[in-house]
C-alpha cells in the first residue's frame, strides 16, 4: 500500500514550504505549540497508515486516515504569522519532518 506514503510525503512538503519562522517571546510559544500540534498530528497519521498497511480491508482505517488528511490541511493554513523567518522554527519543522520520514520507512 504505497500511496498513503506518497500523500504522506506531499503533507510533509506542501506543509513545509507553506511554512516559513518565528522571532519574539510571544511568537515563540505560538510557533512551539504549532510544531507541537503538527508533531502530534503526524505521529497519528503515521500510526493509521502502518495499521492501514497491516490491514489494507479495514474500512475503518481508510476513513480514519482520508479524515487526518483533511485535517492536515490546517497545518499550511493556520500557521502563525509570526513564524515567517525564523531560522529556528524552520529547523525544528524540518527535524520532525525528517523524524517522520524515517518512521515512514
Amino acid at each position: 500500500m504505497k500511496k498513503p506514503m506518497k500523500l504522506f510525503s506531499a503533507v510533509a512538503v506542501s506543509t513545509l514550504l507553506a511554512i516559513t519562522s518565528c522571532s519574539s517571546n510571544k511568537a515563540s510559544s505560538d510557533c512551539d505549540k504549532f510544531l507541537n500540534q503538527y508533531e502530534d498530528y503526524m505521529n497519528k497519521y503515521l500510526d493509521i497508515i502502518k495499521k492501514a498497511q497491516e490491514d489494507p480491508t479495514n474500512t475503518e482505517l481508510l476513513s480514519e486516515m482520508t479524515k487526518l488528511t483533511q485535517e492536515g490541511t490546517q497545518f499550511q493554513t493556520t500557521k502563525p504569522e509570526a513564524c515567517k523567518d525564523d531560522k529556528e522554527f524552520l529547523s525544528k519543522l524540518l527535524a520532525i519532518q525528517t523524524k517522520m520520514a524515517e518512521r515512514a520507512k
